[in-house]
């Protein structure tokens, strides 16, 4: 395949410049003129589809990915960022088929490993995922996202020790990202590990004090510890931030539960139950909460 003119480079060298400056519409409009002098420039043609995508305008960026690909089929990113947009929407079959021939035309490609280990974990084929993150991290050791991301699964699997690992190495290689440090405090509760678990809530909450799951969590806590005021005050604050989440519903009615108030507990799970009707914990906890208030009753 010929090289592109050198116009057609140092236009799509100026559209690298405007995307990564966040001027999107000068960015498509390089590669646009790009394409325009190089119909062949299949790069060009992916990275438009990229930033039609971030727009909203999924048929263009859909033309793009195809076009890219017909050019060259051999060519990995146009597969990997079909296959994103695929992930995007929602079709699972076609964003998993685009991974693989992402992987299968460049077994080097390590973010095509990493969104493949998503695309696995969201299907809960966890250790297809483990394998992926894996060969993601030998690829890529240096990045934190896929120590967070395979941290997760280990969080789901509760197989904690290896998710507060994981977390750590998120941690020193993102220190701002948050949310490793939410995860990982659930971990600490998980092991019983209060103290690091507070910890962690605490530095998320001086970072963020809006960060609903980092009071409800620390709120947990502290509830287990018997602290139940500064419990409440917690799981009160996080339902303030957020009054949509069934899960700081189910801790304010275990709260309830741990100072024998049950009717209020009854009410509490009744109203994550109507936030969420498949929420499991939430109805154990109300078939134990209205067993206890039968029992006080007696």
């Amino acid at each position: 395949m010929s090289q592109p003119s050198q116009t057609a480079i140092d236009l799509f060298n100026r559209a690298l410049q405007h995307q990564s400056d966040g001027d999107t519409d000068s960015a498509i409009a390089a590669y646009t003129e790009a394409i325009r002098l190089e119909p062949l420039y299949y790069e060009a043609y992916t990275n438009r589809g990229v930033l039609y995508v971030q727009k909203g305008d999924f048929n263009r960026s859909m033309a793009d990915f195809n076009e890219a690909i017909r050019i060259n089929p051999s060519y990995a990113d146009g597969y990997h960022q079909r296959g994103l947009f695929f992930l995007r929407v929602g079709d699972i079959d076609r964003a998993l088929a685009d991974l693989n021939a992402c992987i299968q035309h460049n077994p080097q490609h390590g973010e095509a490993y990493n969104n493949r280990g998503l695309l696995y974990s969201f299907l809960e084929q966890f250790d297809k995922a483990l394998a992926d993150y894996q060969q993601a991290l030998m690829l890529n050791p240096s990045n934190g996202e896929i120590y967070f991301n395979r941290g997760t699964v280990y969080l789901t699997l509760e197989d904690y020790p290896r998710a507060i690992s994981d977390y750590d190495n998120a941690i020193r290689l993102n220190p701002h990202d948050l949310q490793s440090y939410v995860n990982r405090g659930f971990a600490y509760l998980m092991l019983n590990d209060s103290a690091r678990a507070i910890a962690d809530f605490d530095f998320v909450i001086q970072q963020d004090p809006q960060h609903a799951f980092a009071y409800n969590n620390r709120g947990f806590c502290l509830l287990k510890n018997g602290e139940y005021d500064r419990a409440f005050a917690d799981i009160n604050k996080a339902i303030a931030i957020n009054p949509n989440e069934p899960n700081f519903f189910d801790s304010r009615g275990e709260y309830y539960i741990h100072i024998g108030d049950f009717d209020r507990a009854i009410a509490d799970f009744d109203i994550a139950l109507k936030l969420d009707p498949t929420f499991e914990t939430a109805k154990n906890n109300r078939e134990i909460a209205l067993k206890m208030r039968l029992s006080q009753a007696n």
